[in-house]
């Protein structure tokens, strides 16, 4: 099975109906900037690549909220999975596959941190801060939630 195929194979099998839902910025209408607030009304317009490192940044301060549910999935300041970076991203650009997010989070992998969290199986990943450099996306060789190891992320959805 290939890469792309056991990821869409997770898409089937492996994941809640809600957990195909968009997420939002939790509170994020009465806690932003007004900075804030005019960088996200861009958001539809920027590219992959900047909406990813955008998201990630402001997740630090916000948390993740499912529109549907209007449940609080994941605080502030927290790591997020591929899956749940897709779902940010579908609430601003609805075109992009999660195939896209795992590729453009690959390509973008000097600017993220990244691990394996073990409580949620599933690989995770936070923008880094400018002048820090800890824990980067090169990981072990631990499968994540596709059974995927990281390099196999790269040009995914070019299959």
């Amino acid at each position: 099975m290939t890469p792309k195929e056991k990821v869409e194979m997770f898409l089937k099998l492996d994941i809640e109906d809600t957990e195909k839902f968009p997420l939002c910025f939790h509170n994020f209408e009465d806690r932003a900037t007004m900075k804030q607030i005019e960088k996200v009304k861009t958001f539809d317009k920027i590219s992959l690549d900047d909406l990813i490192i955008e998201i990630l940044y402001l997740l630090k301060r916000f948390g993740s909220e499912n529109t549907v549910t209007n449940v609080l999935e994941t605080g502030m300041f927290k790591y997020r999975s591929a899956l749940d970076i897709w779902r940010h991203v579908i609430y601003f650009q609805k075109n992009h596959t999660l195939l896209d997010v795992m590729d453009t989070i690959y390509k973008n992998s000097d600017k993220l941190y990244g691990q394996y969290c073990t409580d949620v199986s599933r690989r995770v990943f936070m923008k880094k801060d400018v002048g820090q450099n800890h824990l980067g996306v090169e990981l072990t060789g631990e499968h994540d939630e596709f059974g995927l190891l990281f390099f196999e992320w790269n040009n995914i959805n070019e299959e």
